[in-house]
């Protein structure tokens, strides 16, 4: 369906109030991402033998983009959804399917309300359907399309497989503190495939972590500018001095910093 009815006192109901009470002080983050999920749920609402049918199944990652939460935040928000009592959730194998019976309710309440008659409604069920086979096609390849960009989506998650692949590839490698550092990255070029650049990073991790690895001493700064170079996407001219390289490189990281603080 295109849109929902839903109370006008939605806020206070009993178990939106336990749901704020969980949230804390982030209430009114929470009663956002709630009012998207409930988007989500009546946009995929469709009628299967007769029954009204008030679900929607995504990935931790297709919530993300929906509620435009980072996938921590989508996992703790939608676990805190179980406590609103006629909001159910079910989490498994990376997808999470959320169900709001209620809305028959609501969607039955406007059908007395309104006058509409059965043969009507009916009908405009079935070509309100068709519109929205239409969007949720053009919905799911605006979900799956990659736009290139210089820094990681917010919504980048880390999926179980490239954990895997990391913890078999490089176990010395400090996942959390690496992904942290690559989230904050900015890179010199477009990248449209986060997941190989995020294993690119975490193979260049271990080599630098091998590289200094049982030393006590630190890369000096010029070594520091060398590495930072590369990261950068600049090259030494052939008729670059050591020091004007150095200088370059260091001058571009400047005014990299100044444009992320701006």
């Amino acid at each position: 369906m295109l849109w929902f009815k839903h109370p006008s006192e939605f806020s206070r109901d009993e178990g939106v109030s336990r749901f704020f009470d969980a949230a804390g002080k982030n209430a009114v983050t929470a009663y956002g991402f709630l009012m998207f999920v409930l988007e989500a749920v009546a946009s995929r609402m469709k009628v299967i033998e007769g029954d009204l049918i008030c679900s929607a199944t995504y990935s931790i990652t297709q919530w993300g983009r929906i509620t435009h939460s980072h996938p921590n935040r989508v996992r703790k928000y939608l676990k805190l959804c179980k406590v609103i009592g006629w909001v159910q959730v079910e989490f498994e194998d990376g997808m999470c399917k959320v169900s709001v019976p209620q809305m028959v309710e609501w969607r039955d309440e406007y059908t007395r309300k309104s006058g509409h008659t059965p043969d009507k409604v009916a009908q405009s069920r079935a070509r309100t359907e068709q519109r929205e086979s239409r969007q949720e096609g053009a919905l799911s390849d605006h979900l799956t399309a990659k736009e290139p960009g210089l820094k990681p989506p917010p919504d980048f998650w880390v999926t179980g497989n490239l954990q895997e692949w990391a913890a078999k590839n490089f176990p010395s490698v400090n996942i959390e503190q690496e992904t942290a550092k690559f989230l904050r990255h900015e890179f010199a070029t477009l990248r449209n495939d986060w997941d190989a650049a995020w294993e690119t990073w975490i193979q260049r991790g271990a080599e630098y972590q091998k590289r200094y690895d049982g030393s006590s001493s630190q890369p000096s700064h010029n070594e520091q500018l060398l590495i930072l170079g590369k990261d950068l996407g600049l090259v030494q001219k052939s008729d670059e001095s050591d020091a004007a390289y150095l200088n370059r490189v260091n001058e571009r990281n400047k005014s990299r910093i100044a444009k992320l603080d701006s």
